[in-house]
């Protein structure tokens, strides 16, 4: 287990959807593949400190900006 599968299951509660166990488990699958992946390209890339910038340089499939508030 990857997620906090309670708090997945809240953030779709709090938009009034229903998600059932296997479809958390799912998403948990794709979520402990896609970290895998990333562990596998910062070897590759000789990373050891992973930081917020460098997430794009492990994983640059993956669509994602920061929620700096």
């Amino acid at each position: 287990m990857v997620l906090n599968k309670t708090a997945v299951r809240r953030l779709f509660h709090k938009e009034n959807m229903q998600i059932n166990i296997l479809a958390l488990n799912y998403i948990d699958e794709w979520v402990y593949d896609a970290v895998t992946e990333m562990i596998e390209n910062a070897k590759v890339e000789g990373f050891v400190r992973i930081k917020p910038d460098s997430v794009k340089d492990i994983c640059p499939s993956l669509i994602w900006e920061p929620n700096i508030d």
